[in-house]
């Protein structure tokens, strides 16, 4: 992918897709024509249908995951919450991948059953599991308002039979 990626990407991006937006991202068939069109639904979609992951994707990954980075690591349905869905494409550039409209409302569910307490401990057992300083590091208060605002793209999506799409770029 070239220099067309978006790059506000470059921190993690969860977008809740309309049908429209998720039929433009399957016929995307070249890189290009992925980097346009997310280009297009950044800039037409509002602040309600997206969270920025700020960086700390792969922490919240390996808290809904055990610690894992693997994208098959962990118990469904959470695994599937950021990196576990339908690659859509995976390159040096970028990672995009897409969670399913009918695999939402099981995210959500689960996500809602998380307590804090819940998270913390799960935070707890990714940190022990890891050697990465950006997971070792990583703090609960600082993740809560992350996981708040992927709860609510994930609330939205299941409330309109979204899917929802996970982009990151890997390079700036």
């Amino acid at each position: 992918m070239s220099e067309s990626v978006p790059s506000q990407l470059h921190r993690g991006l969860l977008l809740a897709l309309g049908r429209d937006e998720a039929k433009s991202v399957f016929s995307s068939r070249q890189d290009e024509q992925l980097a346009t069109a997310l280009a297009e639904i950044l800039a037409q979609t509002d602040s309600q249908c997206r969270a920025d992951l700020k960086g700390q994707w792969s922490t919240l990954h390996r808290i809904f995951t055990g610690g894992s980075i693997d994208a098959d690591g962990g118990d469904l349905p959470l695994r599937q919450c950021i990196l576990g869905g339908r690659p859509m494409y995976q390159g040096d550039e970028m990672s995009v991948i897409l969670v399913r409209p009918d695999m939402v409302p099981h995210i959500f569910e689960a996500l809602q059953e998380l307590t804090l307490e819940e998270l913390q401990d799960r935070l707890k057992q990714a940190q022990s599991a890891t050697d990465d300083r950006s997971v070792q590091d990583a703090q609960i208060d600082m993740l809560t308002p992350i996981f708040e605002s992927v709860r609510a793209v994930y609330e939205l999506a299941a409330s309109q039979r979204q899917a929802v799409l996970f982009c990151v770029r890997h390079i700036d």
